[in-house]
């Protein structure tokens, strides 16, 4: 599976890189990345692989997004997919 990830931001995105880290049964792989025209919206395609439990909705995961010198770090849970 994969998880999908959008990024906006209130300045330009030059180079941004995001981290995911969940549960211990769960590996996720290199995000392929996507950035609107305009530069202030990123989209993130996480490959995720799950041992054990197949689902990851309802789990919480660490999501750090690092663009140069900017950071944000923040704790969400994974909603279903649409």
């Amino acid at each position: 599976g994969s998880l999908k990830i959008e990024v906006r931001s209130h300045g330009p995105l030059i180079a941004p890189d995001i981290f995911v880290e969940g549960p211990t049964s769960t590996v996720f792989g290199e995000a392929f990345r996507s950035l609107s025209a305009e530069g202030d919206t990123a989209w993130f395609l996480v490959p995720i692989e799950r041992h054990g439990r197949h689902e990851l909705e309802g789990e919480s995961v660490t999501i750090t997004v690092i663009d140069g010198d900017r950071r944000i770090e923040q704790r969400q849970v994974v909603d279903p997919a649409p």
